[in-house]
């Protein structure tokens, strides 16, 4: 069975919730992907950050999570149709 494990992550360019393309061995799972402002400090000026959970699936276990959410959208699709 296949467990996703996601962990809290943070980025200074707005990521995408999908990303099977930056590496040839992993697929990056992201969501609930927040804008965060930083305020300026003395040192340092103001800036934007996103906050988000991330997952990262090994290229076959992402086919099996894609697989099985197609399956569950046209189970639900078959339950709301009947």
């Amino acid at each position: 069975m296949l467990k996703i494990e996601w962990k809290e992550s943070e980025s200074m360019e707005r990521p995408a919730e999908v990303d099977e393309t930056s590496s040839a061995h992993v697929a990056y799972l992201r969501k609930e992907i927040t804008e965060v402002e930083t305020p300026a400090t003395d040192n340092q000026p103001a800036s934007t950050k996103y906050v988000y959970k991330e997952a990262v699936l090994t290229k076959a276990d992402y086919e099996l999570y894609v697989m099985a959410k197609q399956v569950a959208a046209e189970v639900l699709a078959q339950a709301q149709g009947a």
